[in-house]
């Protein structure tokens, strides 16, 4: 008699709490939402993946985006990075918001737009390129005043 109702104390305890778990909402019971959803917007694939040759020309853009904007300076990531910041401090109208030496970026603001300055490095040449703050190419008419502001002064 005792091990039937220890029995049926564990079979009424199991039942209140599969019938707690499907009441409270699990998600593996409800069928609402499969937490999979399209995200509107696309993830960057780095260059070093796009192909199995080294690209030269900077960073690999997805289709229908416009073209980076930017320089060659010659030198080391590291060179060129100490340079434009020593620019970037000297160019009027640009407020320097954040610096990160070890990613090669700046996220700056001039004449009010927000932008993000790239430093790369390929084949003992280093690129200089504009974006906007998402790290989107961006053919606006003050990333090239600025990048022509940067050129002259380097």
């Amino acid at each position: 008699m005792r091990q039937t109702a220890s029995i049926a104390r564990a079979a009424a305890v199991l039942t209140v709490l599969a019938s707690v778990t499907v009441a409270s909402g699990c998600s593996w019971f409800n069928g609402r939402g499969n937490g999979y959803t399209q995200n509107p917007r696309p993830l960057e694939i780095p260059p070093e993946l796009v192909s199995s040759t080294p690209n030269t020309a900077g960073p690999v853009l997805a289709s229908g985006q416009t073209t980076l904007q930017g320089f060659q300076s010659t030198g080391t990531r590291a060179d060129v990075f100490k340079r434009l910041t020593t620019v970037l401090a000297k160019v009027p109208g640009t407020v320097i918001k954040s610096s990160s030496e070890l990613i090669g970026v700046q996220e700056i603001e001039y004449k009010g737009t927000a932008l993000l300055v790239r430093v790369t490095e390929s084949n003992g040449t280093s690129t200089v390129s504009v974006v906007d703050p998402r790290g989107q190419a961006n053919n606006a008419p003050i990333i090239s005043e600025f990048i022509a502001t940067l050129k002259a002064a380097m």
